[in-house]
């Protein structure tokens, strides 16, 4: 699928209906939003109060939404006494999801692109995790540069064993340290 088959936008709260959708037939061992809470007014209503929180970008196919990707701040000092393999503090790419009869047709990877620009305005690396199982995600993301840094790490609420974080590292950026988002609330 070309780029010129699919839009790329930033998501709005009139797409919650079509994401939680999505979410669900992309993942059928997704969270209900009820038992998470409201996630998706959460991410956007910080994206729209500062927008260093993260971003939240849609994939549009004539016109219906069929991918969503996010990225979010995260900081150890957000919860109380994290543990010493905690994620480091920085922008992490999370939550892509494609609806599975539109994978393998690039709409994740221009999610990913898109949102690593972002970052890359921001911040000198990315960060990145998954499942072991996951390897379509792994493949996809080491082709964007993510390398392997660790298999012991912890990040609420996510947190398990099978999983992987990846690191993307521009040197090129210097000494570009992210500035931590405003208010002290705490990440979805």
């Amino acid at each position: 699928m070309s780029d010129s088959l699919f839009h790329i936008r930033p998501a709005l709260f009139s797409d919650r209906s079509r994401m939680e959708t999505l979410r669900f037939a992309a993942n059928s061992n997704a969270l209900s939003a009820k038992s998470e809470g409201d996630w998706f007014e959460r991410w956007v209503t910080r994206q729209e109060r500062d927008p260093r929180w993260g971003c939240f970008l849609l994939a549009e196919v004539n016109g219906i939404v069929e991918g969503y990707g996010f990225v979010g701040w995260w900081s150890p000092g957000l919860v109380e006494d994290p543990p010493d393999n905690a994620i480091p503090a920085g922008y992490i790419l999370m939550g892509t999801w494609v609806e599975p009869a539109h994978r393998r047709k690039g709409i994740g990877m221009a999610l990913a692109a898109k949102r690593l620009e972002w970052i890359r305005l921001r911040s000198r690396e990315a960060w990145y995790w998954t499942d072991d199982d996951n390897i379509a995600s792994q493949k996809l993301h080491e082709r964007l540069g993510f390398q392997v840094y660790s298999d012991d790490f912890w990040f609420p609420p996510r947190n398990r064993a099978d999983c992987r974080l990846y690191r993307l590292f521009w040197p090129e950026l210097g000494d570009r340290i992210p500035d931590p988002p405003a208010g002290g609330i705490s990440p979805p």
